[in-house]
Parts: C-alpha cells; sequence; structure tokens
C-alpha cells in the first residue's frame, strides 16, 4: 500500500503516461543531461507519504495518510525558500474494527524562507539555521477544530555532529492567527524539537525525537479555565536510505506527558503507541 503510494505521487508529479508500459527505450545523452540539470539547479522538488495508526489505551481506533509535495527555489548557499503542500486522509474506526469516518482534505500550505549557514560547525563547532514561515489552514476541519486559519513562526535550528551521533535542536515561536477572539483560544505558542540521531552504515540509522510544546490562551474558556495545553512527545525511528534520492522509515511515537490530566506522566503512555511507515523521494 505504501509503494503504490509513493508511485500514484510520483504519477501526479510526472504525469499519466509517466509509467504506461512501452517498449524498451534508451536513454539518450541530452535526456540523462537535462535531468542532471535540474538536479543540479536551483528548484527542488520532493514527495513525502507517510501512513500511520491512532492507538487509544491499547485500542486501534483509526489510522491516517500523510502526503506531502515541496517546491523549493535555492538561490545560494545561504538563502532559500520552500513551499509546502500538504494533503491528509483520517479515517476512524469503531471498536468493532468498522469504519466510521473517512476525511480526506488539503491540510496546509506553508511558504518559509530559510537563511543557513549563520554558523558553521567547520567555523563555529556548531551550525545554525533560521527560518521565518507563513502557514495557511484552506481546509474547514482544519480550521474549526484548531479555531484558526493560520500563524506566522520563527525558527532557529543549533546542529551538531560528533562521528556517527548528529545531534538537532530547533525551537519555534509562533503567532496565532485566530478565528475566534473568545477566552481560552491559543494566540501563540513556543515548541522545541530534539533530535539524536546515529548512523549505523551510511543506509541504516537510529533516530529519537523529543518534542516539547506549549501554548498560551488569553481569558478564561467556558468552563472557566485557561485551557493552556502543554504536550511530551517521543518517537523513535529507524530510517533506511535505499538511494541518493529514495529513503523510508519505520517509527513509534506517544505523548509521555501532558496537561490537564492531575499525573506527572500519562499512566496509559505505552498503550497510547502510535506506528507508522513513510517513505520520501527527491526529484530533483
Amino acid at each position: 500500500m505504501k509503494m503504490q503510494a509513493v508511485i500514484a505521487l510520483l504519477g501526479l508529479a510526472l504525469g499519466p503516461s509517466a509509467f504506461a508500459a512501452t517498449a524498451p527505450t534508451t536513454t539518450s545523452t541530452s535526456d540523462v543531461s537535462t535531468w542532471q540539470k535540474l538536479k543540479d539547479g536551483p528548484v527542488s522538488l520532493s514527495l513525502l507519504h507517510e501512513t500511520g495508526s491512532s492507538n487509544k489505551k491499547g485500542d486501534f481506533n483509526g489510522y491516517s495518510t500523510l502526503n506531502i509535495a515541496y517546491v523549493g527555489y535555492k538561490f545560494n548557499d545561504n538563502n532559500s525558500i520552500k513551499l509546502e503542500n500538504r494533503f491528509t486522509t483520517d479515517t476512524s474506526r469503531d471498536k468493532k474494527g468498522e469504519e466510521k469516518t473517512t476525511s480526506a482534505y488539503w491540510a496546509r500550505h506553508v511558504f518559509s524562507y530559510t537563511r543557513s549557514n549563520i554558523l558553521t560547525e567547520a567555523e563555529n563547532g556548531v551550525g545554525l539555521s533560521a527560518t521565518l514561515e507563513g502557514r495557511y489552514y484552506s481546509a474547514h476541519e482544519e480550521k474549526a477544530s484548531r479555531k484558526q486559519q493560520g500563524f506566522g513562526r520563527i525558527s532557529a535550528n543549533f546542529a551538531k555532529t560528533f562521528g556517527k551521533l548528529a545531534l538537532s535542536n530547533t525551537l519555534y515561536y509562533a503567532n496565532i492567527n485566530r478565528i475566534s477572539n473568545i477566552g481560552g483560544v491559543a494566540d501563540s505558542y513556543i515548541y522545541g524539537v530534539f533530535v539524536q540521531s546515529y548512523s549505523f552504515t551510511d543506509k541504516l540509522s537510529l533516530g529519537v525525537t523529543e518534542e516539547l510544546f506549549q501554548d498560551f490562551r488569553p481569558g478564561k474558556n467556558a468552563k472557566g479555565k485557561k485551557g493552556e495545553v502543554q504536550d511530551f512527545l517521543v518517537t523513535v525511528e529507524l530510517g533506511y536510505q535505499f538511494t541518493s534520492d529514495f529513503s523510508g522509515w519505520v517509527s513509534t511515537s506517544t505523548s509521555i506527558m501532558t496537561s490537564h490530566d492531575g499525573s506527572t506522566f500519562i499512566d496509559s503512555w505505552h498503550k497510547n503507541l502510535n506506528y507508522n511507515i513513510g517513505v520520501s523521494y527527491t526529484a530533483f
């Protein structure tokens, strides 16, 4: 199912005749040269597909798919822009395992500018880059559930390698464009993503990611509480680089701490594990 999804994505990108049955042909030198020029040029295109399960207290209650197309432009080694278009499907199931509802929609569109090499490991001992982005939720489902149209966000990424061990820490601040100004609706958040990755070979790697989230909500909600959300999510991922352009991974994740549950740690965090499998392809 996952490979079929990748083939479908490639078909959308390359055209309806990309995978049509044809007689064997010979690739001309000019074709190779043109494709290589695209790869070496300033424009980039990559596709991602991921399918994941949704579990709660040990019960499987649905699954979702994530499909992203990234189109970028690199002005030089230090400045680049990128457009992200994300399409998702969500399917929920009841306790008997029967499908309840399925929804499919464009989840978000993100435009970003990145300034790379503010600091470099070679000269400064640590790498630093910064990103400015604007996010827009076009789907009614996303707007309604989040009570927002999108937000502006700034982030800074610090990276350091120690042989086969790579560390990456990204700090975010977002200012939210709220649909409703009533109390209890978030108007901003801070977010930290901390990644540790170890490369067993040049193809096989294992990564652990910790995500810390805190939003801020002026006023109080209908229950007389601020309702601010804190969350601590942990993900373990095994990745494999099949070629320089094609990679895949399997992962599992769960929240181990969250707000308003009266406990330091979530009692059933080990029963709420979600499982994902994904692939990524860089066209050029």
